[in-house]
């Protein structure tokens, strides 16, 4: 594995990553152009027998990475999905600014 520095912090990163926002289900996402899990699964298992290093999947903390693999069985009726499909409106602050 060859390793760079990362900028000026002194610290040394693989030079081989994966990024996994392309991965997922098109049809739950803002993008159109992501791979479905079948089309991802190939990709991801050339990159675990390769020496990459890191899989950047956006999870800052062990428990966002534990989350999102437990949100997979999660399941949903067409109201629920429809309700959080709904767009954002905006409240007025309230409680100490």
């Amino acid at each position: 594995m060859e390793y760079a520095r990362l900028g000026s912090t002194g610290m040394k990163v693989s030079r081989i990553c994966l990024g996994c926002m392309g991965f997922g289900d098109a049809s739950r996402w803002v993008h159109k152009w992501v791979l479905n899990e079948e089309n991802s699964r190939p990709i991801i298992k050339k990159a675990l027998e390769m020496p990459v290093a890191a899989s950047i999947i956006g999870a800052t903390k062990i428990t966002y990475l534990e989350d999102g693999i437990a949100a997979l069985s999660v399941k949903l009726t067409p109201e629920e999905v429809s309700y959080l499909e709904e767009p954002y409106l905006p409240h007025r602050i309230v409680g100490h600014v």
